[in-house]
């Protein structure tokens, strides 16, 4: 009986061990998938800066036209908005990295490492949680950034092409 229980330990205790290291590969791919949505944004907003240029330096809406002058200020103003979602989903958010290394030298360094990896690994678990509603969060934001600037190179389209002529 006494053998049972100390291989019933040592299973407990590589399944600790393997929830401990999938934890912390979860977080690494989730680190990854936000550098990834970071660099996206930054593209897209320098991809709309230069709209916002283009839009702003070559053509000047006919006064005469409310419609020109609805679709052409319409579709700035939706650069501007997916700009200011762009900043959004870059700016840095609080993303928790757990757990602490002084916390676990302090709490853990006489604790059994059972005990010492199952609190580990619910730090971990809940590290990622948070950290991926910060990563949903940025998503979010990039998403309808992007789609701003589908609008806005829309109606600017429309402008140009559509109202402009029939002015």
């Amino acid at each position: 009986m006494p053998e049972e229980k100390k291989a019933n330990k040592n299973h407990s205790l590589d399944n600790l061990r393997y929830i401990a290291d999938m934890a912390l590969e979860q977080i690494k791919r989730l680190d990854a998938a936000s550098d990834s949505v970071d660099s996206k944004a930054g593209i897209l907003l320098g991809f709309t800066a230069i709209l916002v240029t283009i839009t702003l330096g070559s053509s000047t809406p006919n006064l005469n036209s409310p419609l020109q002058l609805l679709l052409s200020y319409t579709g700035t103003a939706a650069f501007f908005a997916s700009i200011i979602l762009n900043i959004l989903a870059i700016h840095p958010r609080v993303m928790r990295f757990d757990p602490k290394l002084k916390t676990l030298v302090e709490k853990y360094i006489s604790e059994p490492p059972r005990d010492t990896l199952a609190s580990v690994s619910a730090n971990l678990a809940d590290a990622w949680e948070h950290n991926h509603l910060v990563l949903e969060s940025k998503v979010k934001r990039l998403k309808w950034a992007l789609w701003l600037v589908v609008v806005g190179i829309f109606l600017l389209i429309v402008d140009v092409l559509v109202v402009a002529p029939m002015s």
